[in-house]
């Protein structure tokens, strides 16, 4: 009998539980106004400011006009401009991508997984990173991304001249620091006026390196020098492509004609070097790169004065050993792409592609004739068959005793060399 009470009584209380309420029970809404000592005390804060409320606030750090006091549902602004664009994040997409760099050879994953961190912490590098990324990205689309390239270039170098004359304490400080020189060494590929900063940069990143090596503090970057680079290269180029005797003979002409005009103690030297460059491209891949190394030796150990003189546009005979320089460097393409360890000879073919073009206008046209070569393998690097003119193909085998200096006075071969 007690169980049938029991069940009508809690039938009863659901039931009236129903009709008092139409749904769930809302939980109580707290103040977020209140001070901290009435939050303390469990006492509800009065704002009308009595005698007791006023006690309590002149030792409590609130804020009695609480008109300004901020709502959760307002926006909250973080900064007050904003940092980066969704173009710098489309750039930095494309950065990790497709346009990380490679250099010092084969540090492809370190750009990936150590440097890209070290960027969000150290702005110049994030700049020339962007740098890079929107100059490649220029090239390879209808984007005009120029002026972007070109203000975080500014904004790179501007930061980094800021600490270059700091020492450097940790191997992040030098990592970053060469970062950003071989970052703007290689955006300088893709600028159409990029052969001056190229040049500088080149000097710029081997005189920082060895910098850096002499306060021994561990950097990655900084590990390698010209010598260790042939030797991490030489098991990469076994397999790589032979060159074309006709293109090199070619080659050799076009360049002994700059040895007739008058050339100073530093041309003479860039001049042997580009000769010995061009004849080792007979002889195996191993001996050109290392032959191209020298190159860029002779580059690093010019004196300043020197490097001004052979980037002057008003020089001839330096902008036409300059016009050998970059056709050997467009030449070299099915080499030098060994560097990446994931290396295609096609992602190489938007380097470059105006400097040539760019130093013509800068050349009287008594000396015109000079640059016929230099201007055909730029004519075919931008129409993308360069390598059908410059590799050997198959009834061709190249031998070092073909380009003796007596068949370097030959005269230009006709048909391909056309202009």
């Amino acid at each position: 009998m007690a169980s049938k009470n029991e069940s009508r009584r809690t039938a009863t209380g659901c039931l009236g539980a129903q009709k008092q309420g139409n749904g769930p029970r809302k939980g109580h809404r707290k103040s977020r106004q209140g001070c901290h000592n009435c939050k303390r005390r469990k006492i509800k804060a009065n704002f009308q400011a009595t005698e007791n409320f006023k006690q309590i606030a002149e030792s409590d750090n609130y804020i009695t006009d609480i008109s300004i006091s901020m709502s959760p549902q307002q926006p909250i602004t973080l900064h007050e401009t904003q940092i980066y664009s969704l173009t710098d994040m489309r750039l930095f997409h494309h950065y990790l991508v497709a346009a990380y760099p490679h250099l010092p050879v084969r540090n492809d994953n370190v750009w990936l997984t150590y440097i890209t961190p070290i960027g969000h912490q150290y702005d110049y590098v994030m700049h020339a990173l962007l740098a890079l990324s929107a100059s490649h990205l220029n090239k390879l689309t209808t984007s005009d991304l120029a002026s972007t390239a070109k203000s975080h270039r500014l904004a790179a170098i501007k930061g980094l001249n800021s600490v270059l004359d700091q020492p450097v304490t940790t191997a992040e400080q030098g990592d970053a620091i060469l970062a950003t020189c071989y970052s703007l060494l290689m955006q300088s590929w893709y600028m159409d006026d990029g052969l001056p900063t190229f040049l500088v940069m080149t000097r710029s990143c081997d005189l920082v390196t060895r910098q850096i090596q002499q306060q021994e503090v561990g950097s990655i970057l900084a590990q390698e020098n010209l010598d260790s680079r042939i030797e991490r290269m030489r098991p990469r180029l076994n397999g790589a492509p032979t060159f074309s005797v006709e293109c090199i003979r070619s080659s050799l002409i076009s360049l002994n004609a700059v040895q007739s005009l008058y050339l100073r103690t530093f041309e003479k030297h860039l001049w042997t070097s580009l000769q010995d460059c061009f004849i080792s491209l007979a002889s195996s891949p191993a001996q050109a790169y290392q032959s191209f190394l020298e190159i860029e030796k002779s580059l690093t150990g010019m004196e300043s004065s020197e490097l001004e003189q052979l980037m002057d546009p008003c020089r001839i005979t330096s902008q036409l050993l300059l016009a050998h320089f970059v056709a050997l460097q467009l030449i070299m393409r099915p080499i030098a792409c060994r560097e990446r360890k994931v290396h295609t000879v096609t992602m190489y073919g938007i380097r470059m592609d105006s400097w040539i073009s760019e130093i013509r206008k800068r050349v009287k046209p008594e000396y015109q004739h000079i640059l016929e070569w230099p201007l055909l393998i730029s004519r075919l690097h931008s129409e993308k068959c360069l390598e059908s003119y410059t590799l050997a193909q198959d009834r061709e085998i190249s031998s070092p005793t073909s380009l003796s200096a007596s068949n370097h006075d030959r005269p230009l071969v006709g048909g391909p060399l056309s202009v």
